[in-house]
């Protein structure tokens, strides 16, 4: 919802009424879609081939494992630099900065949503942190930050959408959205499966690739949850999915949806 939602004022402009409603609405499709295509596309990979996990973790110590998982953030508020107003610092900079990349890119005449140049600086922000430890970014300090920050994003734009305007576009939405489910499954059952090697752990990543195509990250990883927690971890999985889902995605997005929008003016 978050990347429609940044790219609709740039269709807008284009002469496209109602992106934003149409954004959302096509989100929220993919998003529910996501969730009940991606599981029984998995399990359907993993029983059709008989496909068994390689990790010599047994599934009931794994289920138990994710169970027990703590998303519960720790910050202590005696600490001038606690770990959530370190995060709190290091997301105000990237968008200050952010702010001065996409200026610089707008200055060239590139059509790009404002939040990529936070997104670049954050970016690298976050690999010196991982090289140089100086910074000390808190990933589940970060995570909530962001939650919280979209979830806000997400109100204030769903107050201005205009679901009218789409009644002459509910037939062709549908369609092509119906269509577009069909294609990524079937994608995630041949070619998704096939190049990520044709193994168990390609089938659980099958099953995040509907996930994340269709919804977002948090869908591909509840698909794939499911999916270890019965039949067995997929480590590589966990690696891949949520790299590319999270981050190579929105970079890829920018480039596809700005590129195309600047071909069709």
């Amino acid at each position: 919802p978050a990347t429609g939602l940044a790219f609709a004022p740039q269709f807008e402009q284009a002469g496209l009424t109602g992106a934003a409603t149409l954004a959302i609405t096509a989100a929220t499709f993919g998003i529910v879609c996501g969730g009940i295509i991606g599981g029984p596309v998995g399990t359907y990979l993993i029983k059709r081939l008989s496909l068994h996990s390689k990790s010599n973790i047994a599934v009931k110590e794994l289920k138990h494992e994710l169970e027990a998982s703590s998303n519960v953030v720790s910050i202590d508020i005696e600490k001038e630099d606690s770990n959530l107003v370190i995060s709190i610092i290091v997301a105000a900079v990237a968008m200050g900065l952010g702010s001065v990349v996409s200026y610089y890119f707008e200055s060239k005449g590139w059509t790009l949503p404002a939040y990529i140049g936070a997104m670049l600086v954050a970016s690298l922000f976050r690999n010196v942190d991982d090289f140089t430890k100086r910074i000390k970014i808190d990933q589940q300090a970060m995570e909530l930050l962001g939650t919280i920050a979209l979830n806000i994003f997400l109100v204030v734009a769903l107050m201005d959408l205009k679901l009218w305007e789409l009644l002459h576009l509910a037939g062709p939405l549908a369609a092509i959205l119906l269509a577009q489910a069909f294609v990524v499954a079937l994608f995630s059952l041949t070619i998704s499966y096939w190049i990520m090697g044709k193994d168990y752990e390609s089938a659980v990543m099958a099953s995040g690739f509907i996930g994340f195509v269709l919804g977002t990250t948090a869908n591909a990883v509840a698909n794939m949850r499911t999916l270890v927690s019965k039949y067995g971890a997929a480590p590589r999985a966990f690696l891949i999915v949520p790299m590319v889902g999270a981050f190579f995605i929105d970079f890829a997005n920018s480039i596809i949806i700005t590129g195309f929008l600047n071909w069709l003016k």
